[in-house]
């Protein structure tokens, strides 16, 4: 038996809705629910798999996503591409001389995008704190592996910094790092 929604009903389904209302799995709905957007013809049909909610049903409509998914423009993706780093859910743009980036900063550079720029690590935490706020979950608190060894700290922050085209003084090359 149909519901009073429902203006065509099939043997166990609604097969077209009375006006304001939409088609969604053989039921009359409201409005479309998660994961399903409305079609031309009053249908709600399934988002691509990666997108929580969308405006089409291909892999470039998503307009949220999914977890892990990342959104990177109308796109649902796993991991954000070069240039980018993952913020608040979506892929955002490193500053313009890092290739890979912790944030936005120009203090925040895992990579140079200029071959012939070399890494600065950030050397002093207060002086690089306000510009790239991610830095501090760069330092780890490491487990002694006895109870009597104090536990220890490794700062990654050496591998991070800013991108410069020479060593300044009192920094020699060490690869394409400034130690």
């Amino acid at each position: 038996k149909c519901s009073s929604k429902c203006l065509h009903c099939g043997i166990n389904e609604c097969l077209e809705c009375h006006s304001g209302f939409l088609l969604q799995k053989g039921e009359c709905q409201k409005e479309c629910q998660k994961g399903y957007f409305q079609s031309s013809d009053k249908r709600c049909l399934e988002c691509h798999r990666t997108c929580e909610t969308c405006n089409g049903g291909d892999i470039g409509s998503c307009t949220s996503c999914k977890a892990p998914y990342i959104k990177q423009g109308s796109l649902c993706v796993s991991s954000c591409p070069p240039l980018t780093f993952q913020h608040l859910g979506t892929c955002a743009s490193c500053h313009e001389s890092c290739s890979q980036c912790l944030d936005s900063t120009r203090f925040s550079c895992l990579k140079c995008s200029n071959k012939a720029e070399i890494l600065l690590p950030n050397t002093s935490s207060m002086e690089m704190k306000n510009e790239s706020p991610h830095l501090d979950a760069l330092r780890e608190v490491t487990k002694p592996d006895h109870d009597t060894e104090s536990p220890f700290i490794t700062d990654k922050r050496k591998s991070v910094g800013r991108c410069v085209t020479s060593c300044p003084d009192g920094y020699k090359l060490h690869g394409s790092l400034c130690l």
